[in-house]
């Protein structure tokens, strides 16, 4: 009778979080949601965690998660937001989405066996979201294991599928702890052999090709955003400097700006920023090529957290060097 109370209880009581990632815990917190946001920052691994640490406005959401989401998953967090505060009366729900996402993020295409399963169709399985798939993607293998996942949680017991009410405390303990041994390191002089091998690969890139996913849904989020009177800011990540020149002198960048830009074209609340705000002059802040060194995430991090602490517009966005 106590187990069966107790799982009355995190059904009743709790939001759905298993706690397995980072996905799980940007849900968990829409759910949560009771009041609506100035600014909402959306992006990647790149961005992920940057903010951690930092004092926030209370008036700024961080729903910062990885690249495996894809364009498709970022558009369903939004709509999840805006329809939690649709059921709290709150209008207008937000007043810019800042979407930082660089060309790599455009190209994800939903069709990794390592990574689709626990970070999108285990996560997003509201029958809206599988219907805008099934509308949206020939994909019919992406709508079944969204069924299938849908279906399977319908049988977890509540205490499972919110498991991450534990989980998370620690998590961010362990997050806390990693700042405060390296939060403090210098930025190192000489980039690692893998960043180099990536960077070399991804040089020779010289045409952008977003993805069908991508394709699909940015207009989504677009429109969606435009619909609400939401300011939507799409903007690049911080990318290391010979990668930069490189993709801008095949081409590769001027394709990218170029179909953010066609994006934007149609909604008067849809901007392209210029520039990332920060950029690094060394590709040793990058210690795989492409996520930031600790020394590097803190700067990204300052720099990121004032922008949202302000009315942002693309016009804010200007290259500031970094050390």
């Amino acid at each position: 009778m106590c187990v069966l109370l107790v799982e009355v209880a995190f059904g009743w009581l709790l939001p759905r979080n298993p706690g397995r990632h980072e996905v799980d815990r940007r849900v968990a917190r829409i759910a949560k949601e009771t009041r609506a946001s100035r600014n909402v920052l959306l992006s990647d691994s790149v961005s992920y965690g940057v903010l951690d640490g930092i004092e926030l406005p209370d008036d700024v959401l961080d729903l910062s998660t990885n690249q495996a989401i894809s364009v498709a998953g970022n558009a369903f967090l939004v709509e999840r937001l805006f329809e939690r505060l649709d059921a709290l009366a709150i209008s207008p729900p937000v007043d810019t989405v800042l979407y930082v996402v660089g060309p790599t993020g455009l190209e994800v295409a939903l069709d990794s066996k390592r990574f689709n399963e626990p970070y999108f169709t285990s996560v997003f399985t509201r029958a809206a979201e599988i219907a805008a798939v099934d509308e949206r993607l020939d994909r019919p293998d992406l709508v079944r294991a969204m069924r299938v996942a849908r279906t399977r949680a319908r049988f977890e017991f509540p205490s499972y599928a919110r498991r991450g009410v534990l989980i998370e405390p620690l998590t961010n303990a362990l997050r806390g702890l990693k700042r405060g041994l390296y939060g403090a390191a210098a930025m190192p002089t000489t980039p690692t052999a893998r960043a180099r091998e990536l960077i070399e690969e991804r040089s020779q890139r010289a045409v952008f090709e977003p993805s069908s996913v991508t394709r699909a849904f940015l207009p989504v989020l677009a429109a969606e955003c435009e619909r609400r009177g939401v300011r939507l800011v799409l903007a690049p990540p911080p990318v290391a400097p010979t990668l930069l020149a490189a993709w801008k002198r095949t081409g590769m960048w001027d394709g990218y700006v170029g179909f953010l830009a066609d994006v934007a074209r149609p909604h008067a609340l849809v901007r392209v920023a210029p520039s990332c705000p920060v950029a690094f002059d060394t590709d040793a802040a990058f210690y795989d090529g492409v996520h930031l060194e600790q020394a590097a995430k803190s700067t990204w991090g300052e720099a990121l957290a004032a922008l949202l602490a302000t009315d942002l517009d693309a016009a804010a966005f200007g290259a500031v060097e970094a050390p």
